[in-house]
């Protein structure tokens, strides 16, 4: 029952704090559930994840998606990206493996249809740009 946020300025390396952690069984909060509903039901049931799931919809400026599929079960939170009021402008996501494979497609293919839907909803424009999951060394100590 007691959540602990891990901050640089007050531990160091979090790559470091968090595997002496895991060591110690302490495991972070995570939302594994698979469907959409599963996951909207545990967020809804955690004081914590309720209000990070609010506060993601203020989220402005640039936004970066790492390790991110992009796929339908994670919709409750690809619909505030999309949403006439949202002031994300612009969109980074991560591509992992080859640019022409399936999954890369789907995922290029859902941060544009995320771009078209912010249109149609008449929000402020937005910019979607791909990089290379792999060049981006996010997890370094």
């Amino acid at each position: 029952n007691d959540l602990t946020k891990l901050r640089f300025k007050d531990h160091g390396s979090l790559v470091f704090e968090l595997r002496k952690r895991l060591a110690a069984g302490e495991y972070p909060l995570l939302v594994t559930e698979g469907t959409r509903a599963e996951k909207e039901e545990r967020i809804a049931r955690s004081p914590y994840l309720s209000t990070a799931h609010r506060r993601f919809g203020a989220t402005e400026g640039a936004l970066f998606l790492h390790g991110f599929s992009l796929s339908p079960n994670d919709n409750h939170v690809l619909e505030r990206i999309e949403s006439r009021a949202s002031d994300v402008t612009a969109l980074y996501v991560g591509i992992h493996g080859a640019v022409d494979s399936r999954p890369a497609r789907e995922v290029i293919a859902r941060a544009q249809e995320i771009k078209r839907n912010r249109a149609q909803n008449e929000g402020r424009r937005l910019t979607v740009r791909f990089y290379s999951s792999s060049s981006a060394h996010v997890w370094r100590d």
